[in-house]
């Protein structure tokens, strides 16, 4: 039977507001130990990591942005308090116009460009995986036995007791409240390999030779007859050959 493996990353949780980088672990399922080498192993993770390495600055852009966005709004949020508080209340309130417009529109534009930051970081992380779907690809094609697919999943963050519910890897699922997080891993599916034949590698079949022992144990009516007996592993050339070396030894 067919069996498989799961390979997480590091630094996902949280998501792009953690400063720590999105890393393949480095710890080798024990289920690959006997199809896969220490050395073979590291340089996996080696290609991995250096197709996640984009993603480093990918989620330092975005922490600066979400930072920027709320001390922004924050700002703006106050900034009116501040500017009725310092004009004069018998001038009319001549100044409240461009401070209103300020007010609304400084958060707006703080919204698009936050949505922006995100979807540029959104895009980025897509590349990056199709990367790393490439990766898994080429290494696929090295074992016969062995198939990595990059795959994802949804968690789903409970708004009681802060309790986590798994969903799955597909999107048809109904929470109430919560939040959601989708994480990436790698399978492996490693392919049995008595039922493969070898690991699925076609083998060349047993080279079966034979040879007739020259001696004075047996006779020749002897050896003629062990001869005959393994006709159908040779050619016709060779049995020949080997029938007259017989006869021409009497």
């Amino acid at each position: 039977m067919s069996s498989s493996c799961r390979i997480d990353f590091t630094g996902q949780q949280g998501g792009l507001c953690v400063s720590e980088p999105v890393r393949l672990s480095r710890t080798q399922p024990a289920a690959l130990s006997s199809h896969m080498s220490t050395t073979a192993w590291n340089s996996f993770c080696d290609q991995i990591d250096a197709a996640l390495q984009s993603l480093d600055k990918v989620k330092h852009i975005a922490r600066v942005g979400t930072f920027v966005f709320f001390a922004g709004f924050l700002c703006f949020m106050v900034l009116p308090f501040v500017s009725m508080a310092a004009s004069d209340p018998w001038s009319g309130g001549g100044s409240s116009g461009p401070t209103f417009l300020i007010f609304l529109l400084g958060p707006l534009i703080l919204m698009v460009g936050m949505m922006g930051t995100q979807c540029w970081a959104a895009s980025r992380g897509r590349a990056a995986m199709r990367e790393v779907e490439a990766v898994c690809e080429d290494i696929s094609k090295q074992y016969s036995a062995l198939s990595f697919h990059v795959r994802f999943e949804y968690i789903v963050y409970g708004r009681y007791g802060g309790s986590n519910y798994y969903a799955g890897n597909n999107h048809n699922y109904h929470h109430r409240g919560g939040s959601t997080h989708t994480t990436n891993y790698i399978e492996v599916n490693i392919a049995d390999v008595e039922s493969r034949g070898d690991m699925g590698i076609a083998s060349a079949p047993p080279l079966v030779t034979a040879s007739v022992v020259r001696g004075t144990e047996k006779s020749a009516a002897e050896r003629l007859g062990d001869l005959d007996n393994i006709r159908g592993m040779l050619s016709e050339e060779e049995y020949e050959r080997k029938r007259k070396e017989i006869l021409d030894s009497l």
